[in-house]
């Protein structure tokens, strides 16, 4: 499993994408006519996408290495929010 793929396999079945340009090392989410950009911090983190997932004990938000691979339905909210409100 890669990195956000459960995260963009539920955009997938709302009707939405999400997608990754390396060479910009950005990561683009599409919703009917919403779309939002998250560039990468310097250690290629994106913060709203790793907010989708809930923190490993003990672990503070950081970078995805502080996340598990189960879904946090209050952080996919959040990003869902921010997408529509753009």
């Amino acid at each position: 499993m890669t990195r956000y793929e459960d995260l963009r396999n539920a955009f997938e079945l709302l009707g939405g994408s999400m997608s990754y340009q390396p060479a910009e090392r950005t990561w683009t989410l599409r919703l009917n006519e919403h779309r939002l950009v998250f560039e990468s911090t310097a250690l290629n983190s994106f913060a709203p996408l790793d907010a989708c997932y809930t923190l490993r004990p003990g672990m503070g938000p950081g970078n995805s290495t502080h996340h598990t691979h189960e879904i946090d339905p209050v952080g996919v909210e959040a990003l869902l929010s921010s997408l529509i409100a753009n």
